[in-house]
């Protein structure tokens, strides 16, 4: 392991954690992945208001990484996904919501490509469970979960991977606002990659001297 990827670690706890206390805290959730990570071996259980689950490569080099790609969102129906009270038009209608919630804040920091490049990311992301059961209001649902996989675009290197939830079916007493939790985890995967990015080209810088 790199030495400084334990300061990475540290930092991609929060990268799907809209807020604290919103998902499950010490073990985990229920049914674990819904199929859309593949293997999970790797991924561990998130403790405080990390991700429930949680992966990053320890010799990961971020520094290179200047552009992204985001794959078209996935509905998930995979073992355990609960999509409950909610139609496939919505579905759809709310996949392209994240994606482009995901696109405009990640071009922040990083060109958006729509073709694979050297130093460029792969973001696969799925929906795996959304369930209206309480709230008002068209984007007020009972819990919404989703499974996420940064890969590298050229090698299909397997850089980081999570899962986490929001709402009644996270442990949370109340309904969520899905578009809200969208925006806020595309939020954080933006400052949590770029952090990344800068951490390891401070590192780079200081490891090989002015």
């Amino acid at each position: 392991m790199r030495v400084h990827a334990i300061g990475a670690v540290a930092l991609f706890a929060l990268l799907l954690s809209p807020q604290a206390g919103c998902g499950s805290t010490d073990e985990t959730p229920p049914g674990g992945s819904a199929g859309f990570l593949g293997d999970t071996s790797q991924l561990l259980p998130g403790r405080g208001d990390q991700a429930q689950l949680i992966y990053i490569d320890p010799e990961a080099d971020f520094s290179p990484y200047l552009n992204v790609i985001v794959d078209p969102v996935v509905v998930w129906r995979g073992k355990g996904s609960d999509f409950s009270g909610v139609t496939q038009e919505e579905l759809d209608s709310l996949a392209l919501n994240l994606e482009s919630s995901m696109r405009e804040q990640l071009a922040h920091e990083f060109h958006v490509l729509d073709e694979s490049a050297p130093g460029t990311l792969r973001l696969r992301i799925a929906l795996v469970e959304l369930q209206r059961s309480g709230g008002s209001g068209a984007d007020v649902v009972g819990s919404v979960a989703l499974e996420l996989e940064i890969l590298d675009a050229v090698s299909g290197r397997r850089l980081v991977a999570a899962a986490d939830s929001r709402g009644q079916g996270a442990g949370g007493p109340d309904p969520t606002d899905v578009r809200a939790a969208f925006d806020e985890w595309a939020k954080r995967a933006r400052d949590r990659l770029a952090t990344f990015r800068d951490f390891d080209a401070a590192y780079a810088r200081g490891a090989t001297g002015p």
